[in-house]
């Protein structure tokens, strides 16, 4: 992608935070890591801004005085770059009287209190707008996310394909790991779960020194990171047949995530997505094994805004990047999930991760 188009994009990120403190009459202030990331494109781990109609700032400190400069250049960031140890000092003096608006969320007690006694505006929290401003995303973002999912997906089919009669989920997950890097990630999007057996009835299982073939079902949740965006999936494989109830259980939760799917667009509420999941495997008589939320937000974070639950009143939006994930779990049996990466259109949804039979995942129906 041409250079003068990441400069762009970061610019126009820029101009929705600015035009909304016009709004407010207001300043922000932000300590955390992804939120100065996607303002700036600066990556340390060390960095606030302050952003004003007139000033915008990145601090950092001396370990990043040729990083921080060199990054602003790349995406052409407008932000100066001020090296200093008491950040909040210099945000005080900048800000004078104006009122600042942090991310409550992200900021520490600490860090609030400290704000609040030394400015002379008063500090509120601003989490709902930037959570939305970064719901929606960007084509240089949905290119990111969907390198994540190719690279995630590549490297679940090629682990798969070496999987023997010995193989542990430990082993499993450390050779996707490894794949994923050689494929080009970063890292992983978060720690793989590779559940077999009665393991795959944990929704968030932690990989043991089971074996996988004594099984007949493997369950792999799986994301990339690419340039620091995320990507989320979740496919279940057939080691050994299926018995009847594994195979209801899987066919039950991809017909779910078939017509929740179906209520994807804009407009939709967060709840209704879900809803449709959890009201189709209730008329089954499985509402009871459907333990968690439909859904979430992916991109700079694995869980973001928005949220796709029974009570989530959050609106989508087009070029929202969301997940749908139904899943059963048995008690001391089984379980099973089967989640793809959606991008919302105008219209309805645009796949990121292959929607049809993968790496030997059973795509049913």
């Amino acid at each position: 992608m041409a250079l003068n188009k990441l400069n762009s994009y970061h610019e126009e990120r820029l101009n929705k935070v600015r035009k909304w403190l016009e709004s407010e009459d207001a300043a922000f202030v932000a300590f955390d890591s992804i939120t100065v990331r996607w303002l700036t494109g600066f990556t340390g781990s060390n960095g606030a801004i302050y952003l004003d109609e007139e000033s915008f700032i990145l601090f950092t400190d001396s370990r990043y005085v040729i990083q921080a400069p060199k990054e602003l250049e790349k995406y052409k960031s407008s932000a100066e770059c001020k090296i200093c140890l008491d950040v909040v000092k210099s945000i005080s003096i900048i800000a004078k009287d104006k009122p600042i608006l942090i991310d409550g969320e992200r900021v520490s007690w600490a860090q609030k209190k400290k704000l609040s006694l030394s400015v002379k505006g008063s500090v509120a929290d601003s989490r709902i707008p930037i959570q939305e401003f970064r719901s929606v995303k960007d084509q240089l973002e949905i290119g990111y996310i969907s390198k994540a999912a190719t690279i995630a997906e590549q490297a679940l089919n090629e682990t798969f394909s070496d999987l023997d009669d010995a193989t542990t989920e430990k082993e499993f997950a450390a050779l996707l790991e490894y794949r994923m890097n050689l494929l080009g990630a970063s890292g992983p999007a978060y720690s793989p779960i590779v559940a077999s057996g009665e393991n795959s009835a944990f929704p968030h299982a932690s990989p043991t020194s089971n074996t996988i073939s004594d099984s007949n079902l493997l369950l792999v949740d799986v994301g990339a990171v690419f340039e620091g965006y995320r990507s989320d999936m979740t496919r279940v494989m057939s080691v050994n047949p299926l018995n009847s109830k594994e195979r209801e259980a899987l066919e039950l939760v991809q017909e779910a995530q078939k017509l929740a799917i179906k209520e994807v667009k804009p407009g939709v509420l967060g709840k209704d997505i879900d809803l449709a999941c959890r009201n189709y495997l209730q008329e089954k008589g499985f509402g009871d094994f459907f333990t968690h939320g439909s859904g979430h937000g992916v991109g700079l974070e694995i869980h973001e805004f928005p949220r796709i639950n029974s009570k989530s009143k959050d609106v989508l939006k087009e070029n929202m990047v969301i997940t749908i994930e139904p899943g059963l779990y048995m008690p001391k049996s089984f379980g099973v999930r089967w989640e793809d990466l959606l991008l919302v259109t105008s219209k309805g949804v645009e796949f990121l991760t292959n929607p049809r039979e993968t790496q030997k995942g059973i795509r049913l129906g």
